[in-house]
C-alpha cells in the first residue's frame, strides 16, 4: 500500500525540465551554442501541496484510526510509528524542494562549464584541420609548379628559343636563296645578251 503512494510522491518531486535553445538576446560572443536550463518550480509546489493534502489526509485517516477502542495497544503502536513516518516523509520532501534549486544550479553550471570545453575541443581540432588542409595544399601547389610547371616553362623557353633560330635560319636561307636566285638572273640576262658565236 505504501509503495504506490511513495512512488507517487517521487514522480511528483522529481519533474525536472531543460530547455536547448539559443536565445539572440544572451548569445555569448564565439560560442556555436547557448544552452538555456530552467527549473519548473511551480508544477513540483502545486504537486507537492497536493501531495501533502493527500499525507494530510491520510494522517489525520490514520490518527482517528489509532484513537479506535478496538486497537489493540500494539496496533496504535504500529499506527503512531506510521504517521511518524508520515511526518518524515512530508519534512523529507519540502527539504528536497528546497535543495532543488541550488542542485540545478550547480548541474546547469557543470553543463555550461562542459559543454564549452566541448565546443572549444571542436574549434580547436577544427583549427588544426584547417591548418592541415592549408598546408597540404600549399605543398601540393608547390609540387605541382615544381614537378609540372616549371618543366613545362623550361620545354617552352626552349622551344621558342628553337623555333626563332629555326626562324632565323629559314630568314637567312630565304636571303640566300633570293640572293641566288638574283645571281643565277643576272648570268642567265648576261648569258642571253652575247651574241651567239
Amino acid at each position: 500500500m505504501w509503495r504506490p503512494i511513495c512512488g507517487l510522491i517521487l514522480l511528483s518531486i522529481l519533474p525536472l525540465t531543460t530547455t536547448a535553445e539559443t536565445e539572440e538576446g544572451r548569445v555569448r560572443e564565439g560560442s556555436l551554442v547557448n544552452i538555456n536550463m530552467s527549473l519548473e518550480l511551480d508544477g513540483i509546489e502545486r504537486s507537492l501541496d497536493e501531495t501533502k493534502q493527500s499525507l494530510d489526509h491520510i494522517a489525520s485517516a490514520l490518527d482517528r484510526i489509532s484513537h479506535s477502542e478496538h486497537l489493540t495497544t500494539e496496533q496504535q503502536q504500529v499506527l503512531n510509528r506510521t504517521l511518524d513516518n508520515l511526518d518524515q516523509l512530508v519534512l523529507l520532501s519540502r527539504d528536497s524542494v528546497a535543495v532543488l534549486p541550488q542542485a540545478f544550479n550547480q548541474t546547469s553550471t557543470k553543463l555550461v562549464t562542459t559543454s564549452q570545453h566541448f565546443l572549444d575541443d571542436i574549434q580547436f581540432k577544427l583549427l588544426i584541420i584547417i591548418s592541415a588542409i592549408a598546408a597540404l595544399l600549399v605543398v601540393a601547389l608547390a609540387a605541382i609548379y615544381w614537378f609540372v610547371l616549371r618543366p613545362l616553362q623550361h620545354t617552352l623557353v626552349t622551344a621558342t628559343s628553337n623555333v626563332s633560330s629555326m626562324a632565323k635560319a629559314i630568314q637567312v636561307t630565304a636571303q640566300a636563296l633570293e640572293s641566288s636566285t638574283q645571281q643565277q638572273q643576272e648570268i642567265m640576262g648576261q648569258l642571253n645578251q652575247k651574241p651567239k658565236s
